[in-house]
């Protein structure tokens, strides 16, 4: 990770702890100032870059009507090892490439309100299938579409927009033309995400490919749902393995072939196995 980029998650992590709570549009703000000061030179949504990666990661979460928090201290025990989060001044070796995400063999010498056991399939058992949450959307009475903008040009159905309003995000399904108006991301954050991977899945693009002799998982990094890639990143680190983006795909590895089935059970059979 780029260090000014760590500093700068690392300043607006603490800004967020003192604030308690903080509106979206005001951490977007308070990342442009980052993005400035420490000269960062991120083009396009500097919250992307640094307010983004600590969301996903649970350091931060979602606490409703646009607002996030800072995630009180959480461990979380798989076999011998503990992953947990939110604690500072912690040593080099039990650090890991995400900030305030920390890996360590035994016991951790902390008393946390909150401790799990950690169990990837049961897990993701109890996660819904993409298509069922899109299909839970309201309908709208919607005939005509010239004002809407496809994701897709080439099928024009899945993701739109319309072009007089940049907040408002449809799903179109592509027989029935039924369209349901998708939750904003200030009310509902992995909505448009769910919505990206139903898209894909209906499409034939896919969400990505799971290699079984590596036992290695890619998938696409474009609105990946929050929730399942949480899960993926516990699973990763308890096999020692740090999870990284390359080529707009997240990277797992050890990923075992049941945790997969699930996973392409909830992304609406859109994985490709090599």
């Amino acid at each position: 990770m780029n260090d000014n980029i760590k500093k700068a998650q690392e300043a607006l992590f603490a800004w967020i702890c003192v604030q308690r709570k903080v509106n979206y549009q005001l951490i977007k703000k308070f990342c442009d100032y980052l993005n400035l000061q420490y000269n960062l030179l991120l083009d396009e949504h500097p919250a992307w870059k640094i307010f983004l990666p600590l969301f996903n990661a649970g350091n931060i979460d979602f606490c409703g009507h646009g607002n996030f928090k800072v995630t009180e201290p959480i461990a979380i025990m798989k076999d011998n090892v503990c992953i947990y989060t939110n604690i500072f001044n912690q040593p080099i070796e039990v650090q890991t490439d995400f900030p305030f995400l920390f890996r360590k063999e035994g016991k951790v010498d902390f008393e946390f309100r909150k401790e799990y056991r950690f169990n990837a399939v049961s897990i993701l058992k109890k996660f819904p299938a993409i298509g069922d949450v899109v299909g839970g959307f309201t309908s709208l009475a919607l005939n005509d579409f010239s004002l809407l903008d496809f994701e897709n040009k080439s099928t024009n159905f899945g993701i739109a927009k319309r072009v007089d309003c940049n907040f408002n995000y449809y799903f179109v399904y592509p027989d029935t033309r039924r369209i349901v108006s998708i939750p904003i991301w200030e009310e509902s954050p992995e909505s448009i995400n769910i919505s990206y991977c139903y898209a894909r899945s209906l499409d034939k693009r896919g969400n990505g490919y799971y290699r079984l002799e590596t036992e290695t998982l890619y998938v696409d990094s474009f609105h990946f749902p929050v929730l399942l890639y949480r899960v993926l990143l516990l699973e990763s680190l308890f096999k020692g393995y740090m999870p990284y983006c390359k080529n707009r795909k997240y990277i797992f590895q050890g990923i075992d072939i049941k945790i997969v089935s699930e996973v392409d059970r909830i992304l609406n059979k859109s994985l490709k196995y090599e």
